[in-house]
């Protein structure tokens, strides 16, 4: 592997390496000099299961990239190539499992135990599906893919300070349809009101601008809209407040509004790109985080910071349960998981599942028979 004259190769392009001996490596002295001779190659033992990706030469040095196929997991990977290939002894110990099983069985035992006082739910927009809110990114009914087909070049921009500057009115005709009032709350608004009454819920951290939480009947204490609501507006020029009502019948209508004082448009207070988070998010989420007990994810694809950075804020001690119609990064579902529980399926049918392992169900029945 030492002779190879091109600075890379690829894989196709390097002999099947079964009886191969292990490439040699150059080891700098403790000035971080290389003498420009390779050390002896670390073992000459076959590796039928690895896989050359590519070769590089770096100061006089042939690196060589494996791709071991027997490897899965990230952290028990690297343990497992020093060990075979370096002939390493090196170990990597998972910490020992918090919850009983990685489900959401698992995740009740754990609520069951007694430790459990501080619970923090991250809300997305698919808990809001069921009441007919559309969430953003599925192909077929997702917001995105719809103001796609529409014309809208990046769906996005539609959420944008500097495209609202632009052309005011893409907004607010969608803002007609997301109006506060439309919409009743579903299973999982209740649910985490639920959570409220028993006083197990430290905070709602909420990405939806609907304000479903709180007319399901937590208090307005408990949640945190990190992306804005429609609860109050503003002028984006002076930034006067402007009460909701003043602009209320203007949105309703999908119509423009302007500021009395400076003339500029009035939007609600929804985060657009561009705008930074509300104080009160800043102001809350590192204590919260810090001291919840156990995490509740639901209906987040978790792909908007710094959101979605909030699963990795609570302790490494805090197990975490995604309830979900699909795993989401942020979290570890390999060998290497100790802590996080998912449930696969529709939020409500989650929460409706979870309310049930608890012995909740009455109580459940009787707040969603409230709104019915």
């Amino acid at each position: 592997m030492s002779n190879l004259g091109n600075s890379e190769e690829k894989a196709s392009d390097v002999a099947p390496e079964q009886g191969r001996v292990a490439p040699s490596i150059e080891i700098p002295n403790e000035k971080g000099e290389c003498s420009g001779e390779p050390s002896p190659p670390a073992l000459s033992t076959p590796v039928p299961s690895a896989r050359i990706e590519r070769v590089e030469k770096q100061n006089s040095v042939h690196i060589v990239h494996y791709r071991d196929e027997s490897i899965h997991d990230p952290i028990e990977g690297l343990g497992a190539l020093l060990s075979k290939y370096l002939q390493l002894d090196v170990s990597v110990r998972k910490p020992d499992p918090l919850l009983e099983t990685f489900d959401i069985e698992g995740a009740a035992a754990y609520l069951k135990s007694g430790k459990v006082k501080n619970i923090v739910c991250m809300c997305g927009a698919g808990i809001s599906v069921s009441a007919g809110i559309p969430d953003f990114r599925s192909p077929t009914t997702g917001l995105y893919p719809r103001l796609k087909k529409m014309g809208l070049g990046r769906p996005e921009d539609v959420f944008s300070i500097d495209y609202f500057k632009e052309n005011p009115e893409v907004f607010c005709e969608l803002a007609k349809e997301l109006m506060p009032g439309k919409f009743k709350p579903t299973a999982t608004h209740h649910f985490m009101a639920l959570l409220g009454q028993k006083g197990l819920l430290k905070r709602c951290y909420t990405q939806n601008i609907d304000s479903l939480e709180t007319a399901a009947g937590l208090e307005p204490e408990k949640v945190v809209a990190a992306h804005g609501n429609f609860d109050s507006a503003r002028c984006i020029g002076c930034r006067r407040e402007v009460p909701m009502k003043d602009i209320r019948k203007t949105l309703e209508e999908g119509s423009v509004s302007y500021c009395a004082d400076c003339g500029c448009f009035v939007k609600p207070d929804v985060v657009f790109f561009g705008e930074p988070l509300p104080e009160r998010f800043f102001n809350l989420y590192e204590e919260d985080f810090s001291n919840c007990d156990f995490l509740i994810i639901m209906g987040s694809s978790l792909v908007v910071n710094p959101f979605a950075s909030l699963v990795d804020a609570v302790t490494d001690t805090t197990p975490r349960l995604l309830i979900n119609r699909e795993k989401v990064g942020g979290l570890e579902f390999g060998s290497r998981n100790y802590r996080d529980a998912f449930y696969g399926g529709d939020c409500d049918n989650g929460v409706k599942k979870l309310v049930e392992l608890m012995g909740w169900q009455d109580e459940f029945e009787a707040m969603l028979a409230k709104t019915s």
